[in-house]
């Protein structure tokens, strides 16, 4: 299995931000070990994530957010960063928006934002 890297959707701007690296190995060892779920602390408070769910929650506020994992290659076609100034070809964009339809009807307006602005920065800057 290749290796992931974990993010989580920041509810406000609809942004995916990369975990830092303590909970990107915990999330990515309880993966890896086929576990569903996965609880730890991290500067006092307590979470528990959800891998079938796609969902990291506080325990201690309830609150939850989107998490994802994307695998780790020389050549991953959701950095999108990466194409700046380049030309992507049609199975490349259907790949993102497929990645991204994933997600739960609640997320459903925050994808279709970061679809829209990862797009634009592929093809206009």
């Amino acid at each position: 299995m290749p290796k992931g890297k974990w993010f989580m959707q920041d509810p406000r701007t609809c942004k995916w931000m990369e975990t830092d690296e303590g909970t990107n190995k915990v999330l990515e060892s309880a993966y890896r070990q086929g576990n569903s779920s996965v609880e730890f602390s991290l500067q006092g408070v307590n979470y528990m994530a959800d891998f079938n769910k796609k969902r990291l929650y506080s325990v201690n506020s309830g609150g939850s957010r989107p998490i994802r994992r994307d695998e780790v290659s020389s050549s991953n076609p959701y950095e999108l960063e990466e194409y700046s100034g380049k030309k992507l070809n049609m199975k490349e964009i259907e790949t993102f928006f497929e990645k991204h339809r994933q997600a739960s009807d609640s997320d459903e307006q925050c994808i279709q934002g970061e679809g829209l602005l990862s797009l634009c920065k592929v093809f206009f800057f």
